[in-house]
């Protein structure tokens, strides 16, 4: 999925959020392409998939779940920006 931001079509997982909660941990890759184990174990719990499962489903099927599941949290956090965003209009309406 594709928005535009600042004049620029982006890709919704590329979206910088202005509101953000961090724990302090990162999660990084093992390597250009690779998924963290952490987010792979993640989405397969999310997926009610236990580890023997997890990893009989082929590759490129693993693949999809973790691309969809990663699309569909940057749709539901743009969905959240946007609603923050609205909140803050309105409150700042009411203060003129």
């Amino acid at each position: 999925m594709v928005i535009v931001q600042d004049d620029i079509s982006r890709n919704v997982t590329e979206v910088e959020l202005d509101h953000s909660i961090s724990a302090g941990i990162h999660l990084r890759s093992l390597g250009k392409g690779m998924v963290p184990p952490f987010e792979e174990h993640n989405i397969r719990i999310e997926n009610k998939m236990s580890i023997q499962e997890w990893e009989k489903t082929p590759y490129m099927e693993r693949a999809i779940i973790i691309a969809v599941t990663r699309t569909s949290r940057a749709i539901q956090n743009l969905g959240t920006e946007a609603e923050i965003r609205e909140t803050d209009r309105n409150a700042s309406k009411g203060r003129r």
